[in-house]
């Protein structure tokens, strides 16, 4: 639904561009990243330093992950589509988490609605567009045919759409998760502990 400045270009420490086509560090604790300057999330929204530097700003709000970044200091605008990434110390794990933790939003599509109305009918930049949203029982995603990444080769494993469309099925007890893996209901399982 939401893409990255960066995502893993496998399982490893090795990052590729989502957002961002690139970064480089102009002293040992501040990092300058470039974004792609033609994303748009699907409601036309362009993304620019403005939107990165909101949804970092949401994500420590919330407190989503201080704890992975958090010598993370500040993020500088120079313009559209480039800003300066500020930390207190920096090492692989800080710069990659830092870089591939936060969902990055339109502001002008988060502020145009409540908290609870972008949860039901999300506005995101992904591959996949939600179609359907019944809480506690069903997602249903569809490929986005108007994804802005349209360079294939710049397009980031985690960010390929592989399939038309994808349900997921919220299943919250264990016994009807390994009933539903037995008959053939679901492809897949993967657990979430609160």
């Amino acid at each position: 639904i939401y893409e990255y400045l960066f995502n893993y270009t496998d399982f490893g420490e090795d990052m590729s561009g989502v957002i961002a086509k690139s970064y480089e560090p102009l002293d040992e604790l501040t990092y300058r990243v470039y974004l792609y300057d033609y994303v748009h999330d699907w409601a036309g929204n362009p993304i620019k330093a403005s939107d990165v530097k909101f949804s970092y700003g949401k994500m420590m709000e919330f407190g989503n992950f201080n704890n992975r970044i958090n010598t993370l200091e500040s993020i500088e605008i120079i313009d559209d589509y480039t800003l300066d990434v500020h930390f207190s110390s920096v090492n692989l794990t800080t710069l990659t988490n830092a870089f591939t933790a936060c969902w990055i939003v339109s502001e002008a599509a988060y502020e145009s609605m409540t908290p609870d109305e972008f949860n039901q009918t999300p506005i995101g930049t992904g591959p996949y567009k939600v179609e359907s949203y019944v809480a506690g029982s069903t997602i249903t995603m569809t490929k986005n045919e108007n994804y802005w990444q349209t360079d294939e080769s710049s397009i980031n494993r985690f960010s390929q759409a592989n399939a038309d469309t994808i349900i997921y099925d919220i299943i919250t007890d264990s016994a009807q998760m390994d009933i539903a893996l037995e008959t053939g209901d679901i492809d897949l399982a993967n657990t979430i502990s609160s």
